[in-house]
């Protein structure tokens, strides 16, 4: 399990997963918004949901399926006064 925190304009660092996630976070966000991000050969991008890129403006836990040692971390933007932790644990 990673644990930490999110204060504005922070991300997490690269967090190594496998197979079911469960990502909580939780705290005042300021405004902002958490953008979930995946590392792949080098090149970060969204994680999607549905089609939907993977965000979050308020207290949530977010159960995410994932392959084999995949590379995620939390980027908080726009926010002002944010004061969030979070906590990252692979269920494996």
């Amino acid at each position: 399990m990673s644990e930490g925190k999110l204060a504005d304009g922070g991300s997490t660092p690269w967090i190594k997963v496998t197979g079911q996630t469960l990502v909580s976070v939780n705290g005042t966000f300021g405004g902002g918004t958490i953008a979930f991000n995946k590392r792949v050969d080098g090149t970060e991008y969204p994680l999607y949901d549905s089609g939907t890129a993977i965000t979050l403006t308020a207290s949530d836990d977010v159960s995410l399926a994932l392959g084999q040692d995949v590379a995620i971390r939390l980027v908080l933007s726009g926010s002002t006064g944010a004061a969030i932790k979070y906590a990252i644990k692979s269920q494996k």
